[in-house]
């Protein structure tokens, strides 16, 4: 569902760098450079037609996108949600 919204929209996707399929059969992390909230869907988009890839994926995400509409999907699915604490922000709500 979440790739077709890529599709509908005509975007093409070109990747570069290494295969990914060389890291099939092992743990892989994957680190995206986060700028909009288009990256979740190019990013279901990519990896929706390699076997195997979406059901082994875990996202790692803020604690406050658990409660969001799509947060029963990740609450659901096993993604990790961690509370992130900014040092400016505590300091700021100190004083």
């Amino acid at each position: 569902m979440v790739s077709l919204w890529v599709w509908t929209a005509a975007y093409e996707i070109v990747e570069t760098g290494d295969e990914p399929a060389a890291c099939s059969n092992r743990k892989t992390l994957v680190l995206a450079n986060h700028q909009s909230t288009a990256d979740v869907p190019i990013l279901m988009a990519t990896w929706n037609p390699r076997p195997g890839v979406l059901s082994n994926l875990m996202w790692i995400m803020d604690r406050v996108f658990k409660f969001t509409n799509f947060g029963i999907v990740s609450v659901l699915h096993k993604d990790f949600f961690i509370q992130a604490v900014s040092t400016f922000w505590s300091l700021v709500l100190f004083f």
